[in-house]
């Protein structure tokens, strides 16, 4: 029965958000070929797998993934596309901003047994494959890189990205200094990196002279990214992950979260707000 309610939730939800999103189809329709394609040769490597009491599915995939994939995704570069223009900076941006939904989701998505890793190690924490989070990082960057350059490309380049996240898995378990180290250090290292550059890239390619902050889009993406972060922290409670390392992931994602909106909010409209407000008391 859960299983089902998930389901209904999302295409239902999946059909408001279309409603809402009308001028973002196009990139609706790419990201859920690309999470459609991604996902059914995750499937293939067999180092996850979904729970079958799903009702939609594509070969075992369930329809409520790629729905969340598209609508993550669509959500991450709008709210990134506030911040700046540029390409390479809104794709590291845009995959800090998927990822802290994947933080917040996982460990719960996984105690609830919606689907399970299949690579378990003393290493990993509530049974989650710390290669995870760094595939999300690497797909989402590549995927909004070459959507940025061109559409299609982003459909293109599913089936080299998927050979090259098994490669980069491959190839940091055979590196033997790496393969001795606890894979969430090696998870580390990379976050940093993209953090970092995120900075970097930010400082020198921000938009100087933004438009007037449209709120009402801007509440809108919110309100759909809102009900991933709710079930992640409700069904977190529900199962009592309450260990340090889950609590620690999931506040990285809710700071992340946080950022990106601080960064899209336009400080001289504040300024100018308040400079206001004080000439009237005065």
């Amino acid at each position: 029965m859960m299983y089902l309610l998930i389901e209904i939730a999302i295409i239902l939800w999946f059909i408001l958000f279309v409603v809402f999103f009308k001028e973002k189809r196009k990139m609706l329709i790419y990201s859920l070929l690309f999470s459609t394609i991604f996902e059914l040769l995750g499937l293939l490597s067999k180092g996850y797998t979904y729970n079958q009491n799903f009702s939609f599915s594509i070969f075992n995939l369930p329809i409520f993934v790629i729905l969340s994939w598209s609508i993550i995704l669509v959500t991450s570069y709008t709210l990134v596309s506030k911040i700046t223009t540029h390409r390479l900076t809104k794709a590291f941006i845009c995959a800090l901003s998927v990822i802290s939904v994947d933080l917040i989701f996982e460990a719960p998505s996984v105690a609830l047994g919606l689907w399970k890793w299949n690579t378990y190690s003393s290493t990993l924490f509530a049974n989650i494959n710390p290669y995870n989070f760094i595939g999300w990082l690497f797909v989402s960057f590549l995927f909004i890189y070459f959507y940025e350059k061109k559409p299609i490309y982003s459909l293109i380049i599913a089936l080299p990205v998927y050979v090259l996240t098994q490669l980069i898995n491959l190839g940091l378990l055979m590196i033997p200094i790496i393969h001795n180290l606890n894979p969430y250090f090696i998870l580390l290292i990379i976050y940093l990196g993209f953090v970092i550059s995120s900075i970097v890239l930010y400082v020198r390619h921000k938009i100087k002279e933004r438009k007037k902050l449209n709120l009402k889009e801007v509440i809108e993406i919110w309100v759909f990214r809102l009900p991933f972060f709710l079930f992640g922290i409700i069904a977190c409670i529900m199962n009592n992950l309450s260990y340090s390392f889950v609590i620690l992931i999931m506040f990285i994602g809710l700071f992340q979260e946080m950022i990106i909106y601080i960064l899209i909010i336009d400080n001289s409209k504040i300024k100018e707000e308040k400079t206001k407000i004080k000439n009237r008391k005065n």
